[in-house]
């Protein structure tokens, strides 16, 4: 009897402790999986960034370690004609530029999804093309404009521009932007990671602090080939809210790490606007995000082109959804 007892002690012990291992691996995971941002370290950033070079003669551009500085821009010349502004700056028609001294490291398209902010497009559109400029890198600005049929939906709106710059030019990076927020520091550089990055970390309106751990809005950069694994953004959700979170979640459930920088190089200022109507079932759209990932996104656009013009500073594209 003894040794009957002895046996399933021995046995009972030896199957608790695989179990106590295999529950700190689903701990371990999870904190990974829903949780984590990886902070790249200043002294790490340009060689987190993955290079595209588009021109293949000349000399590539300086990094420019030496321009961790907060940008500053008289804003007294923003009410002047973007034509004369924008020519002064070399700016392509429709919004493109690269520098002409150097090759640049970084080919990148910038998405701006829109609607009715006329003043807040014309002074990020000054001031984002000299900050970038400063930068080095090879850029073009697209502006999505959304009509007045239905509320705001900023994901679809960023998925349109994402489809409609493929079939112009395959730009190998994306940063998806909003409108009111300026970048700070020169270092924040307008390229991707390796992995996709959250860049607008610290904003103004929120104190220049993270608002929540997981917050994922106001400024993203994604690798193209990236961005059509986790098939885009949601299309569903209608109204403020809801659609950053959604992206953030499918990055992660597709596998991929997500990176910051620290927040004083993650650093934006913001133009003052009346937040939109919320979207009334974003929690549920959320909760159940995970079961339409791979039918809700890039492949699921239903949309129409009203205006397509190559503006000064950008390419407007009106569409109707």
């Amino acid at each position: 009897m003894r040794r009957i007892k002895i046996f399933f002690k021995y046995y009972r012990y030896k199957a608790v402790y695989p179990c106590l291992i295999l529950g700190l691996l689903v701990i371990i995971f999870y904190i990974y999986m829903y949780t984590a941002f990886y902070i790249i370290p200043d002294e790490q950033i340009t060689d987190n960034l993955v290079s595209f070079r588009i021109e293949q003669v000349g000399k590539l551009c300086p990094y420019n370690e030496d321009n961790d500085t907060e940008f500053q821009l008289l804003l007294s010349n923003v009410n002047n004609e973007d034509k004369v502004w924008a020519s002064n700056l070399n700016i392509s028609e429709g919004g493109e530029w690269h520098p002409f001294k150097c090759s640049a490291r970084y080919s990148v398209a910038v998405v701006i999804p829109y609607r009715n902010r006329a003043n807040h497009l014309k002074i990020f559109m000054y001031y984002i093309h000299h900050f970038l400029q400063k930068q080095n890198i090879h850029y073009k600005i697209f502006v999505i404009e959304q009509d007045e049929k239905r509320d705001f939906n900023r994901g679809l709106l960023f998925n349109i521009g994402f489809s409609e710059v493929i079939k112009e030019k395959r730009f190998p990076c994306f940063i998806f932007h909003d409108v009111d927020l300026l970048p700070v520091n020169l270092k924040n550089i307008y390229a991707c990671s390796k992995y996709p990055r959250h860049m607008a970390v610290a904003i103004e309106k929120y104190g220049y602090k993270v608002p929540y751990d997981r917050y994922f809005g106001g400024v993203t950069s994604i690798l193209t080939d990236q961005f059509l694994l986790v098939n885009g953004f949601s299309n569903k959700f209608y109204g403020w809210g809801g659609e950053d979170d959604d992206f953030f979640n499918r990055i992660r459930n597709s596998g991929l790490q997500v990176v910051r920088f620290g927040t004083r190089i993650s650093k934006y200022n913001s133009l003052f606007h009346e937040e939109g109507k919320p979207s009334p079932d974003r929690y549920n759209k959320l909760y159940r995000g995970h079961e339409t990932y791979h039918i809700d996104g890039l492949n699921s656009l239903e949309y129409s082109i009203k205006k397509k013009i190559n503006a000064n500073t950008h390419v407007r594209i009106v569409v109707e959804i």
